[in-house]
């Protein structure tokens, strides 16, 4: 049986935990289906007059307007996008799909890996939500039912899910880092890489992480909350006997050897009677034990 303080210390730690978890849950999705992870910002007063006309038709238009970055497509906030209208697969009026084929025509190994590397970020992230939400449910269920065995499980869930959301982060950082210093790709109807960008476009364009990617950094702050009170609770939930039998050795108790197993014999001694009435005290008579030897009987 829980005591009052234990059983109060398990409902506000289950409590934290199942509300972090569902705001771990809720910004993670939020990162994910949002367009603001990286944001390019494009000032057309640094480009050349050249290059500002001729930015207004073709594929490499698109790197010559300011665009922001989701998971999964790309967008074009502004209202300067008329090249959009002669371009194809555009969704949404101002968006396209990202484009991951690991077997382009004529790919290099570097285009290779950062498609690889981005992939796996989104795998990544997708893993991590669903964990979260198999722990959530679990949570619940340690709310209601209070088990004292498996208790650390939603604890374990937590931790894959964050650990698995953070490696998705450094899996999207490393295929940036590919893209920006690697890639030289030209790629029909793909991307046009940093590499091979015009020195006015790299200078009149700047890269900033924005709220999607903070999002899930939050989600991940709040997935830590959540395993650590969730161990918590565990910690409250498992009976003190369980942990003493698991991690305490048992010794067995010491017995000292006995140096006479059989019975002893016993010296035999005399039994005195004495006469209080008697003025001094004498002695009355001896009486010893049956065959005493001899030297009992000696008359004093």
């Amino acid at each position: 049986m829980l005591t009052m303080g234990r059983k109060t210390r398990t409902t506000v730690c289950l409590t934290i935990s199942t509300i972090a978890n569902v705001v771990a849950i809720v910004f993670i999705l939020a990162a994910m289906g949002t367009e603001r992870w990286v944001v390019y910002t494009v000032d057309r007063t640094k480009l050349t007059a050249l290059q500002r006309t001729s930015s207004t038709t073709g594929i490499t238009a698109r790197y010559y307007h300011t665009r922001q970055r989701g998971m999964f497509r790309e967008c074009y906030p502004g209202n300067d996008t008329l090249f959009l209208d002669t371009l194809g697969g555009v969704i949404d009026k101002n968006c396209y799909m990202l484009m991951f084929s690991d077997s382009a025509p004529g790919s290099s190994e570097e285009y290779t890996s950062m498609i690889a590397l981005y992939t796996s970020f989104m795998v990544m992230f997708l893993v991590g939500e669903l964990i979260l939400v198999v722990s959530y449910a679990v949570g619940l269920y340690m709310c209601i039912v209070r088990p004292t065995s498996r208790v650390w499980i939603s604890t374990i869930l937590v931790c894959v899910a964050a650990f698995a959301v953070v490696l998705g982060i450094a899996f999207f950082h490393s295929s940036i880092y590919l893209q920006d210093n690697a890639v030289q790709d030209q790629l029909p109807d793909r991307q046009q890489y940093y590499s091979k960008w015009p020195s006015e476009l790299k200078r009149a364009t700047t890269r900033e992480f924005k709220e999607s990617y903070i999002a899930a950094w939050v989600g991940v702050a709040f997935a830590i909350v959540a395993a650590f009170c969730y161990g918590v609770a565990a910690t409250a939930l498992t009976p003190k006997s369980d942990l003493l039998e698991k991690n305490v050795k048992r010794i067995p108790s010491y017995r000292p050897p006995r140096r006479h197993q059989g019975r002893r014999a016993m010296r035999p001694m005399p039994m005195l009677t004495l006469d209080p009435r008697a003025k001094p005290l004498k002695l009355m008579s001896t009486k010893v034990l049956p065959n005493p030897p001899p030297y009992y009987l000696h008359q004093y």
